[in-house]
């Protein structure tokens, strides 16, 4: 593993933007939840089963982000894809 496959899962360090297609049409209810605490800088545990929007629901929360901060300071792995 090196610089580049990070940079493979942060490629809003360069466009700016998360990618449409992982953003999806909608927001969950849980979405309003999380962004609440957001500013306060604390963990937040997002869990559950597979396949239920998890991973969508970061997205959205980074492309919020991205408003608000330098896309330098958002960094996002997933252990899944590390091969």
């Amino acid at each position: 593993m090196d610089v580049s496959d990070i940079e493979r899962f942060n490629d809003w360090w360069i466009t700016g933007r998360v990618r449409p297609a992982l953003l999806k049409n909608f927001k969950r209810e849980i979405y309003n939840e999380i962004n609440k605490y957001m500013e306060n800088r604390l963990m937040i545990l997002l869990y559950g089963l597979r396949r239920m929007g998890k991973t969508t629901i970061m997205y959205q929360l980074i492309d919020e982000l991205l408003n608000k901060t330098d896309s330098k300071n958002i960094l996002y792995f997933s252990f899944d894809d590390t091969n």
